[in-house]
């Protein structure tokens, strides 16, 4: 073999080994690789989840110094009175309030406090005689609302009336009144052009 075909068939020999290298390599990367278990997709509070930021909770509840949400306690209720436009005898009376539990025996509202629905309340007016507490007395009904309020519009004036509430009601005793003596009547009194502005409280407790 002269020189010149020797260094042909070395030349030959080396890019076919070369070629059969690249083809390992290209093989060896093609096939299934091993699972990781090398814990790489591990972020500093717990394991990956898809759409949670690396290197945080899952749970927003968890995140360090994240606020609980605070229960809201129930608003005193806002009962305003049904005024009326004055008719054709002139102005009408109207008087409004509300029952709620956990008023305490001052009547007043506070955290502990929940309106009462369905309670009866009755106006009581007086009749021609113009005495209260006769025969001829007119009675007015009505029942608290779910936000505990109630309300009587249309009456009149002046006024001398009470208003009344049942001593018991579902389980609960009348406890206080803003008439400030024995709970069960509140004295309602109007003047002539001056429908009352003031909230009148039923209180029940336990």
């Amino acid at each position: 073999m002269t020189p010149l075909a020797a260094a042909r068939t070395a030349r030959i020999v080396l890019v076919a080994g070369t070629v059969l290298a690249l083809f390992a390599l290209t093989a060896s990367a093609c096939s299934s690789p091993t699972p990781d278990t090398s814990g790489i997709f591990q972020s500093r509070s717990g394991p990956y989840e898809p759409g949670a930021a690396v290197g945080t909770s899952a749970d927003p509840a968890a995140e360090e110094g994240a606020a609980a949400p605070q229960p809201t306690e129930p608003a005193e209720p806002d009962c305003a009175p049904l005024i009326e436009p004055p008719g054709p005898d002139g102005p009408a009376g109207a008087v409004a309030g509300y029952a709620a539990a956990g008023l305490g025996g001052a009547c007043a509202w506070s955290g502990a406090s929940r309106p009462l629905a369905g309670v009866p309340v009755e106006l009581v007016l007086p009749g021609p005689d113009l005495v209260p507490g006769t025969a001829d007395d007119e009675v007015r009904a009505t029942v608290t609302g779910p936000d505990g309020c109630f309300a009587f519009s249309g009456l009149p004036l002046p006024l001398d009336g009470l208003l009344r509430a049942p001593k018991a009601h579902e389980g609960l005793m009348l406890a206080c009144d803003t008439d400030g003596g024995e709970p069960g009547g509140v004295v309602v009194l109007l003047a002539q052009n001056a429908p009352s502005q003031t909230r009148h409280v039923f209180g029940y407790e336990p």
